[in-house]
């Protein structure tokens, strides 16, 4: 049985990582984990979706880094919007 051999390119330099830059022209952002597995400066994007009608109810982007603390505000809104509170979340 033959053995298969993975080679990953490597995201260093020289053996050693490179800088994440800091955010100077976007202070509201926070440095996060991307997609391409290093920490760059991001957003967090949340979405409500009606999943029984199939549409978008609210939508919220934060730079904290996290994102409990806009869940209550997207129920109000949700509330506000639709005189209905969410059954569920």
């Amino acid at each position: 049985m033959e053995k298969k051999v993975v080679v990953r390119r490597s995201r260093h330099v020289e053996g050693r990582k490179k800088p994440v830059p800091v955010p100077v022209t976007d202070p509201g952002s926070s440095i996060l984990l991307n997609k391409e597995g290093g920490y760059a400066p991001n957003y967090i994007s949340t979405v409500a979706v009606d999943s029984h009608r199939g549409f978008l109810v609210d939508a919220d982007v934060t730079g904290d880094g996290y994102e409990s603390h806009i869940t209550v505000p997207a129920v109000d809104r949700i509330e506000e919007t639709f005189d209905e509170r969410p059954k569920s979340f």
